[in-house]
């Protein structure tokens, strides 16, 4: 009678084919790609050649961004996305990138009427390493909702996989701004009254000094020129004491004649 081991109550035989097929199936989901990778960063070239040797687009997605977007008209403003990723397939080989520099496009839609513009587009961006892309547009004049259709034509029969493009436009009204208040001028010579403040001067008063010259055309508003003194003839002592004896010798004179 022939014995057999066993471990952990299974015969070893059992053991040995439970391993075994335990070890094929993690090797055909490692082979096979259902544990999905993580995105690595490839441009368009690269991803073009694994194209031509006999690679395929499985899937793609991301481009996530806000489902509403506010803005004023006729103003820029931008739309983002990010985590933009492509999967390629061959055979049993699986592989998910970002791909760099991928153009995605965007479109704006009233109605269901594309809105013209300068190219036939609203704007584009370029998608970086990280799987992210911004899109620089131009809000359309009036107001009201509008649909942004968000795209790639580098992947014609996958653009619709790749990037979400179900972004709702809302145009508000530019707010008009405020009017300038006019600068209050109280006495009115021309400075306002921050002015007069800043300078000093009287903000109620033209002429502040009082020299009158208006503050603003006076060279030193805030002190009055000094009046020049008028300028008296003073006689000299001698020549009044000379007038004086020659009146007295001509006094004598007519009084000896009489």
């Amino acid at each position: 009678m022939s014995s057999t081991r066993q471990t952990f109550g299974i015969d070893g035989d059992y053991l040995l084919v439970i391993v075994l097929l335990f070890i094929l199936i993690f090797n055909t989901i490692s082979v096979t790609g259902i544990t999905e990778p993580d995105p690595i960063p490839m441009t368009m070239e690269q991803i073009n050649n694994l194209l031509e040797s006999g690679w395929e687009v499985d899937q793609g997605g991301g481009g996530w961004c806000a489902g509403l977007i506010t803005t004023y008209a006729a103003e820029d403003f931008y739309i983002s996305g990010y985590d933009v990723r492509l999967t390629l397939k061959k055979d049993v080989d699986i592989i998910t990138v970002y791909p760099i520099g991928l153009r995605i496009y965007a479109d704006i839609f009233k109605d269901d009427m594309k809105i013209p513009s300068s190219g036939g587009v609203y704007g584009h961006g370029d998608v970086d390493d990280s799987g992210a892309y911004e899109i620089k547009m131009h809000t359309p004049p009036e107001v009201g909702y509008y649909k942004i259709n968000v795209y790639s034509v580098d992947i014609p029969s996958f653009e619709y996989k790749l990037i979400s493009h179900s972004r709702i436009l809302f145009v508000e009204t530019t707010p008009t701004p405020s009017p300038t208040p006019t600068p209050k001028d109280s006495d009115g010579d021309g400075w306002t009254d921050d002015q007069e403040r800043r300078a000093g001067t009287d903000p109620y008063n033209v002429d502040t000094d009082g020299d009158g010259i208006w503050d603003p055309k006076d060279p030193n508003p805030l002190v009055a020129p000094t009046p020049t003194p008028t300028p008296t003839t003073s006689i000299p002592a001698f020549e009044i004491i000379s007038a004086i004896f020659t009146l007295i010798v001509a006094a004598y004179l007519l009084k000896k004649r009489e």
